[in-house]
C-alpha cells in the first residue's frame, strides 16, 4: 500500500510539472523590445552592431536568440546593414557570407563544413529567407583557395515567421550568434585578383607573362617553353659566384627561377644569362632577385657589379 501510494504521490508531482511546463506562457522570462547587452556584444567585438527594429521583439538572453517582429522589407534591409557593418568595421580584418556547404571528414563520421566567400554586396542574395555571416578581427595568411579564420565568430539572421500555441506572442525572424563551427574562407569565390608579370626566357627573343593572384596563388602563364620535356638543364654561374646566396643548379625548361645575390651598397649588379641581361625584380635589405623562364638549353650566369667607387 505504501507503494502505491508512493508511485501515486511521484506521477502527481510529474504531472504538474509537466502541466506547468505546457502551460507556462512562450514569452515569459523574455526581455520585451530589447537588444543584446553590452558585455553580451563586447565577446563579439560588435558592440557597435546596428539594431533591426525591436518594437515586438522578445530577447532570450539565457539562450542567446533575438526573436524579431519585422516586415520582409525590413529583414532585408537589415541583412543589408550586417553586411555594410562588418565590411566597414576597421577592427574586422576579414568578413565572409556562406556560400555552399562541404564535408569534413570520413565518410563513416562526415561533419558539415561551412564555406564562406568574401563580403560582396553584388553577390549575396538578400532575399534569402537564411543568412549566416562569419568575421574575424584577427588577419590570415593568404594564398590559399581555401582559409582557415583565427577567432572566427558569426552572425544568423533567418526568416522564420511563427505563430505560438498558448499564447498570443509570434515572431518572423530569429537573430543569434552561432558558437563556432567547421568553417572555410574562400578568398577567390567572386573570381581572382591577378597581378601581371613579364620575364625574359635567356638567350632567346621571347618573354612569358604570368598572372599571379594575389588572395589564393592561383597562376596563370601565358606560354610554357619546351612543355613536356622532361629533361634537367644545367644551371652553372661562371663569373661572380661570390655575390651568389641562392641559386638552382639544374631546372626543367619553362618554370620560373629566381636568383638571389647580396645587396651591394653604393653600386649595382648587372646579371646576364645565356647573353640576355636580366632585369631585377626584387629588391629589399635582405637581397636583389633576378627572375627568369628557364629556357630548353643549359645556362652560364655572368654576374658584374656595375657603379660605385
Amino acid at each position: 500500500m505504501k507503494r502505491i501510494f508512493a508511485i501515486f504521490i511521484l506521477l502527481s508531482v510529474i504531472l504538474s510539472s509537466t502541466a506547468c511546463s505546457l502551460f507556462t506562457p512562450w514569452e515569459s522570462g523574455k526581455l520585451r523590445d530589447t537588444f543584446f547587452d553590452e558585455a553580451y556584444l563586447a565577446e563579439r567585438g560588435i558592440t557597435d552592431m546596428p539594431l533591426p527594429r525591436l518594437n515586438g521583439s522578445y530577447l532570450d538572453a539565457d539562450e542567446g536568440i533575438l526573436y524579431l517582429n519585422l516586415t520582409r522589407e525590413e529583414y532585408e534591409d537589415y541583412a543589408k546593414a550586417i553586411t555594410a557593418y562588418l565590411s566597414e568595421k576597421e577592427e574586422i580584418k576579414v568578413s565572409g557570407y556562406h556560400c555552399e556547404n562541404g564535408i569534413f571528414g570520413l565518410l563513416i563520421f562526415p561533419l558539415p563544413q561551412y564555406k564562406f566567400a568574401p563580403l560582396d554586396d553584388e553577390y549575396i542574395d538578400y532575399t534569402s529567407d537564411s543568412h549566416l555571416f562569419i568575421y574575424s578581427d584577427k588577419s590570415v595568411e593568404l594564398g590559399y583557395a581555401e582559409v582557415e579564420l583565427t577567432d572566427e565568430k558569426y552572425i544568423s539572421l533567418k526568416w522564420n515567421p511563427t505563430e505560438l500555441d498558448f499564447s498570443d506572442a509570434s515572431y518572423t525572424a530569429v537573430l543569434e550568434f552561432p558558437d563556432t563551427m567547421l568553417s572555410l574562407y574562400l578568398p577567390c569565390y567572386h573570381g581572382h585578383s591577378y597581378l601581371s608579370d613579364t620575364y625574359p626566357v635567356p638567350g632567346t627573343d621571347k618573354t612569358v607573362t604570368i598572372d599571379f593572384c594575389s588572395n589564393c596563388g592561383d597562376k596563370e602563364q601565358s606560354e610554357y617553353i619546351g612543355s613536356g620535356d622532361v629533361t634537367q638543364y644545367k644551371i652553372k654561374v661562371v663569373a661572380g659566384a661570390e655575390y651568389v646566396i641562392d641559386c638552382y643548379e639544374h631546372s626543367y625548361s619553362g618554370l620560373l627561377r629566381e636568383l638571389k645575390t647580396h645587396v651591394i651598397m653604393d653600386a649595382d649588379i648587372r646579371v646576364t644569362i645565356n647573353g640576355t641581361e636580366i632585369p631585377k625584380t626584387h629588391y629589399d635589405s635582405d637581397y636583389w632577385g633576378y627572375s627568369f623562364i628557364m629556357p630548353q638549353s643549359d645556362i652560364e650566369i655572368t654576374i658584374e657589379v656595375i657603379g660605385g667607387i
